[in-house]
């Protein structure tokens, strides 16, 4: 393949801006119950009880991730492939589901073998008991009916979203009207395995409108199936891996359930901006696979520069933001019980950076170029790089060493990632545009700084101002202020500079406002 940015995009130009907002919005609820609720219950919890459950779900997470064993991601692809060919979809969706369904049967039956044979037990953390793991196999059982597969393989964003909006918002209402004390975190697991039930059971539900009734599907179909889905089974080994078992680790090693809550709480926060970023990678793997199966290469190359801007323009901003706000966001949001978490943030941070990157050049290079070994090679050994560090750094530095660890993994991934395509996908036309964007970042960061400055203290200002609230609520009133700060700043900036995937959606704007006034 020559430079991918070397021609002009003269292909069909579909509107991707609707389905990359409404897949942020999606990807964010999938987090939006434990950002929400999060100030609520670390007031509620103490951080030893926070760490409790992010040890006990970090178990429950393993067994997900045998019970999707890459059928989403494979479902995504191949449904994308197919789009437009009606019996083809029937027999693709059906036949993973067969799939899904027999191999979540099994794991079920192990897990359920598992709790009751206490091998989960730990003195450590004496909450945890088989209850609380009975609870979280709904969370198992949510991927026997889970079709999300099908949604991003039709590019049905706006579908996902409002379905699972109704299950976001209740599990937030039952949260603040049941958890009250720390004698309610029972209640508090089984509304959040409740929850997570429920956004995949919701799919299938709406799945008659979109596919065909169940039909037969060959055994040979179903092995076909297994062995597409292996394929991206493994490198989600790999992420699980490197993204939970800092978690478990953690929890193990440390024997720490404050150190653990700390680093759960700090995750939640980074997480939600990295789904924010990461937002366009699914998008990107569905429609990069349509466009290579319809061999569109020109609309290929337009549409991985502008995703590449599209990704700098975003992580760049709330990388240097998060850094600039953090102690303002952390204490405001989670409370000083969690000062614990400011630093952990500090090092997380580079997950904004890290985690879309990667994810960024999976979407648009490697899974709809079939270059799937090495991607695969590259994940396992960062998955390999993560289990060393972490046992390591965990052992003598604890929280701080899990964090250490978690970036450092994040880091060897992506840098592999980057390095595997380097020839096949020319970056050089996109760094003048990437200085743009961080010239904006860092002047938007040190004018945040000036304004948390001694001199200038936002916080110090609003406690005089409005001394009736609380040191917390001053906290996280200062650090919505400086995110629309930071965000009106950035903007200006980028406007001034003149980045062209700015200047081109305003214009687009612009012109869709002028052709409406004219009709």
């Amino acid at each position: 393949m020559n430079s991918i940015f070397a021609k002009k995009d003269k292909g069909n130009k579909q509107n991707l801006k609707l389905n990359v907002i409404f897949n942020a919005i999606y990807q964010v609820l999938i987090l939006i119950v434990p950002l929400i609720t999060t100030p609520y219950i670390s007031t509620v919890f103490t951080s030893d009880i926070v760490g409790s459950y992010s040890y006990a779900y970090s178990f429950t997470q393993y067994f997900t991730l045998f019970a999707d064993f890459g059928f989403t991601m494979y479902g995504t692809t191949l449904l994308a492939k197919v789009r437009g060919e009606k019996e083809k979809e029937d027999n693709a969706f059906w036949g993973i589901m067969y799939c899904k369904i027999i191999l979540d049967v099994f794991i079920l039956m192990i897990y359920f073998s598992l709790v009751f044979g206490d091998v989960f037990f730990d003195k450590n953390y004496p909450l945890n008991d088989n209850t609380v793991y009975l609870c979280f196999s709904l969370a198992i059982v949510s991927y026997l009916f889970d079709t999300t597969f099908l949604f991003q393989g039709k590019e049905k964003f706006v579908n996902l979203c409002i379905r699972n909006l109704f299950v976001k918002i209740l599990s937030t209402i039952l949260i603040f009207v049941l958890v009250r004390d720390a004698d309610d975190y029972l209640t508090y697991v089984l509304i959040m395995s409740i929850s997570l039930f429920l956004s995949g059971f919701i799919t299938f539900v709406s799945t008659p409108f979109i596919i065909g009734k169940p039909k037969k599907v060959p055994f040979a179909d179903l092995k076909k199936h297994f062995k597409g889905s292996f394929i991206f089974f493994i490198p989600s080994i790999a992420t699980t891996i490197y993204t939970v078992a800092s978690k478990t680790i953690l929890g193990a090693i440390g024997g720490d359930s404050v150190q653990s809550g700390y680093y759960e709480q700090a995750n939640k926060i980074v997480d939600v901006i990295v789904a924010i970023v990461n937002s366009v990678s699914t998008i990107m793997m569905s429609r990069m696979a349509y466009l290579y199966a319809k061999g569109k290469y020109d609309e290929i190359r337009t549409k991985t520069r502008k995703i590449l801007q599209l990704y700098c323009l975003l992580s760049l901003p709330c990388f240097f933001g998060l850094f600039a706000i953090n102690e303002y966001l952390t204490l405001g949001f989670l409370g000083e019980n969690f000062e614990g978490s400011v630093v952990l943030i500090y090092v997380l941070a580079l997950k904004i950076i890290l985690i879309p990157g990667s994810g960024i050049l999976g979407s648009i290079y490697y899974i709809p170029n079939n270059e799937l070994k090495k991607r695969n090679i590259y994940l396992v050994t960062g998955a390999i790089v993560n289990i060393v560090v972490n046992t390591l750094l965990v052992y003598f530095f604890s929280a701080i060493g899990a964090a250490c660890a978690s970036v450092l993994t994040e880091f060897v991934v992506t840098f592999l990632y980057w390095w595997g395509c380097r020839k096949e996908l020319d970056f050089k036309p996109l760094w003048k545009d990437w200085i743009l964007c961080f010239d904006a970042a860092i002047i938007m960061f040190i004018l945040l700084v000036v304004l948390k400055s001694p001199s200038l203290s936002l916080s110090a200002l609003l406690m005089n101002a409005i001394g009736v609230f609380s040191d917390r609520v001053i906290y996280f009133m200062a650090a919505v202020f400086m995110v629309v700060i930071g965000v009106l700043i950035y903007g200006i900036l980028i406007l001034l500079f003149r980045e062209p995937f700015t200047l081109e959606f305003v214009r687009n704007i612009k012109n869709k406002i002028v052709a409406r006034r004219r009709k």
